[in-house]
């Protein structure tokens, strides 16, 4: 189990799946795909490596993403290794 500097107690398949999860459940919530890609003006191949998990969500979308789902879905479950909760 590989841990991730700075984090205590997550190894990196548990915050690569916790990403995941979040961001589909940004999707679902935003109300699918194409809305979310049109909302956060990207490019659908961004969203595609997203959701592949090639790179996960970069930093400068993750409080754009929280911001749109109403803070359903908050910047430290998308990207755990770089927001930790207090």
């Amino acid at each position: 189990m590989r841990k991730i500097p700075g984090i205590k107690n997550y190894d990196a398949a548990f915050i690569k799946n916790k990403s995941m999860e979040a961001l589909k459940e940004a999707i679902k919530l935003v109300g699918g795909h194409n809305k979310f890609v049109r909302q956060l003006n990207i490019y659908d191949a961004l969203l595609g490596g997203w959701k592949k998990n090639k790179y996960g969500v970069t930093p400068e979308y993750v409080v754009a993403i929280e911001y749109l789902t109403q803070g359903k879905v908050s910047r430290y479950e998308l990207r755990v290794d770089i927001f930790q909760e207090k």
